[in-house]
């Protein structure tokens, strides 16, 4: 309220009311910025993963620990209410209706982007709709050879296929026919702005599995939340390193 009124109060020059009124913008960088929303992922992460993955003495302690009140009183504050909401754009296309947002874009980026981290990908991926001249890009694309361009184009989960009455977009991405998507060089990429709560401090205990979660979501290719919970080859190899080289383990 003190901000709005503060605000409300300053006074505009013309210039000021003029760049408004053109839609001249109020700043120069020479960065772009694009959103990650992380209450969305981890809504959807954090319902997704199955408990029965759990070990059972996890489950037992916290079975032990956590009363019926506890629960419920969990359950009806607005703070959980809020991190439990995942936001979607409608779309329309025949005679059905679906959502879509960034997090189903990333999971169904296709086979030729599943070794791309969410970082990677928001900061360097964007979607647009299929035309000609993509299409055309599509195809020159696939048959150069060892030449890279400025700007790559990739299909979604199931683009090859024409969307009709019996596609299952619960396994392809809901837009695979009508949108493409465009990779830029890194000359060209934007910078990820992680909205909402952020990601924790490492060093602060109480928010330790959050920490974990939104490191794992950002920086390891993933297109289900099984995927964030495997070990990887790198991952085993990290770990023996650790073991065989207990200094290197305390660095951080």
């Amino acid at each position: 309220m003190c901000l709005n009124k503060i605000v409300g109060q300053t006074e505009i020059t013309g210039p000021q009311v003029s760049a408004y009124l053109l839609g001249f913008k109020d700043h120069y960088t020479p960065n772009k910025f694009v959103l990650i929303y992380l209450n969305s992922f981890e809504a959807y992460l954090t319902s997704q993963y199955p408990i029965r993955n759990l070990p059972e003495s996890i489950i037992s302690e916290n079975s032990d620990t956590s009363s019926d009140e506890d629960k419920l009183d969990l359950e009806n504050s607005s703070e959980y209410n809020q991190t439990n909401d995942e936001m979607f754009t409608v779309i329309n296309f025949g005679k059905r209706i679906g959502a879509v947002n960034l997090r189903i874009d990333y999971m169904y980026r296709g086979e030729q982007l599943e070794n791309m981290c969410l970082y990677d990908y928001v900061s360097t991926v964007h979607k647009i709709k299929i035309n000609e001249k993509e299409l055309n890009k599509l195809s020159r694309q696939k048959n150069r050879e060892g030449r890279a361009t400025k700007v790559d184009c990739f299909l979604f989960l199931g683009g090859e296929k024409k969307c009709n009455e019996n596609c299952d977009h619960s396994i392809i991405h809901p837009q695979h026919s009508t949108h493409i998507q465009i990779h830029w060089s890194r000359e060209n990429d934007k910078i990820p702005v992680l909205c909402e709560k952020g990601v924790p401090p490492r060093n602060d205990l109480k928010n330790i599995e959050r920490y974990g979660l939104c490191i794992l979501l950002l920086f390891k290719p993933w297109t289900t939340a099984d995927n964030l919970m495997e070990e990887t080859v790198l991952d085993r190899r990290l770990r023996q390193v650790a073991r065989e080289n207990p200094e290197i383990a305390k660095i951080r």
